[in-house]
């Protein structure tokens, strides 16, 4: 009876024992299946992200990348693997990425650089970063977004405003050249007007002195002619005083 009763207290034991590790398997099973959800998820928004995502190890090596940034610099992303930082950055030296890796932390970091293309060519990039800790190894998360486009436009606005700050620079001298010439027209138009008063003066003067000249004309005629007849009277009176 006592064997029996152990035997059943046993049993009850084992099978609360087992109800329990189903619970926690099925509970485990859950939280697995969840967290494989939420990595394809994740796996999803990160391969359809239309910005390049890039994740690195202390090394600088690439420790995952996305679809879009292995198209961005014309590699496979298998290809994106065997490569380190400093073999696509045409930018920022070797050195200078590993002090980068080395002090980057959660709160992350914002930067321009430019990528190589397995072209050769040179693209103008954004980045993103932060690192965090994963069964302790440090890894950086990086959001990449090419900005060629942002640039060349950048570019030309810089053209197009030294363009016209240098409009504006010509008409403000062209101004400054016509404001000086209005001076000079206007000096020269009162020395003119005073060159014609001056004139205007000589003239009365000169009408004045004819005026006088053609009375001291008349009066030298007059006495011409009074002298011319004073003579002639003296010779008549001469001739009539020899006759007598």
């Amino acid at each position: 009876v006592f064997l029996k009763r152990e035997v059943q207290k046993k049993t009850a034991e084992l099978s609360r024992q087992n109800e329990e590790l189903q619970r926690e398997v099925t509970n485990r099973k859950r939280a697995e299946k969840e967290l494989a959800d939420e990595i394809s998820k994740r796996k999803i928004l990160v391969d359809q992200s239309r910005d390049g995502i890039l994740i690195l190890d202390q090394q600088g090596a690439t420790y995952e990348a996305n679809h879009c940034f292995a198209e961005m610099l014309g590699y496979s992303r298998d290809e994106m693997k065997q490569l380190h930082v400093w073999d696509w950055d045409a930018k920022i030296t070797r050195e200078q990425l590993l002090d980068m890796i080395r002090t980057v932390n959660a709160a992350g970091d914002h930067f321009e650089t430019q990528h190589r293309h397995k072209d050769g060519t040179i693209i103008d990039v954004e980045i993103s970063t932060n690192a965090a800790e994963f069964s302790g190894q440090k890894l950086i998360f990086c959001i990449v977004r090419d900005i060629s486009e942002r640039k060349k436009a950048e570019e030309q606005l810089k053209t197009v405003n030294v363009y016209l700050q240098d409009e504006v620079a010509s008409r403000t001298r062209a101004e400054s050249e016509l404001v000086r010439k209005n001076a000079d027209l206007h000096a020269a138009y009162e020395q003119l007007a005073a060159t014609e008063e001056d004139l205007r003066e000589n003239y009365q003067e000169l009408t004045k002195s004819e005026q006088a000249l053609m009375q001291a004309r008349k009066k030298l005629n007059l006495l011409n002619t009074l002298t011319f007849q004073d003579i002639q009277n003296g010779i008549f009176s001469l001739a009539g005083f020899i006759q007598l």
